[in-house]
């Protein structure tokens, strides 16, 4: 190896970020509600880059129907902050309007919130009922 060549990049470049991240938030959400429902309801979250923004949508699923439910979206860039879009029971969503959280205490607050809500109950509890007359 030539010495002579300079070299920009350290050896092991990047460091592991310190904390959980919005991406691992979100996908323990999703497992934990399988596990609570016994399967009969589960999570997904599906990922994509839109240009410098991460799109993040979380989905309510039921395997035995073959049915999903966008419950809400979110969005950030590397890291926090992350916004929560389309929040369920919301008729008319505004796209302009969002909750955002700087920091992993205060996702898992508002995720913690949003699976409380009445009609996320009822969303959940409808598939249930639906994948057990399914079975």
């Amino acid at each position: 190896m030539n010495t002579d060549i300079p070299r920009f990049w350290p050896q092991d470049p990047g460091h592991q970020p310190e904390g959980p991240q919005p991406e691992d938030i979100l996908h323990d959400a999703a497992t934990e509600l399988g596990r609570v429902t016994n399967q009969e309801v589960r999570a997904e979250v599906r990922t994509r880059a839109a240009g410098e923004w991460l799109e993040h949508e979380f989905y309510l699923v039921s395997d035995k129907l073959g049915y999903r439910y966008l419950l809400f979206r979110a969005r950030n860039q590397l890291g926090f902050p992350v916004s929560i879009f389309d929040l369920p029971g919301e008729d008319d969503p505004d796209p302009d309007r969002h909750t955002q959280c700087a920091t992993s205490d205060e996702l898992e607050r508002i995720l913690k919130q949003l699976f409380e809500l009445p009609v996320t109950q009822q969303i959940v509890g409808q598939l249930r009922n639906l994948a057990r007359a399914a079975s």
